[in-house]
């Protein structure tokens, strides 16, 4: 019986299933990203290339906040500018919320005296 990817990585865990499970760790952890670590990144990036869970992994990385290591086939500055792009996405979703329709009239039993909506208090030797 076949079950779906997402069903058989909740059960058995990601890492289970990951591409990297048999790889050296420092793999996926260069020390500098230029030179050598280049190509260590390349390599670490293809084995990345062939997993079953790379969405699972890199969803891991987005919501933990992994500032180190090829996760999920991304490298440190690419999840970096992912978060930023996200984070950008959101300000503006929320601004455009936020901000009214320029088109949009205000409604004529809409007070806009907002002095008149505090709440009246009684003046002193009234009874209420």
């Amino acid at each position: 019986m076949n079950e779906p990817a997402s069903t058989t990585t909740e059960r058995a865990g990601w890492r289970e299933l990951s591409a990297c499970r048999h790889s050296d760790p420092e793999l996926f952890f260069p020390v500098v990203p230029s030179g050598p670590g280049r190509d260590q990144l390349a390599a670490a990036k293809a084995v990345c290339a062939s997993c079953a869970v790379r969405a699972e992994c890199l969803s891991y990385s987005m919501a933990t906040v992994q500032d180190h290591g090829v996760w999920g086939g991304t490298s440190e500055e690419e999840r970096r500018a992912m978060r930023r792009a996200r984070l950008r996405r959101s300000l503006s979703a929320a601004a455009t919320r936020e901000r009214p329709d320029p088109g949009e009239r205000p409604d004529p039993g809409e007070r806009r005296d907002h002095a008149s909506q505090r709440r009246r208090q009684p003046a002193l030797g009234a009874s209420a």
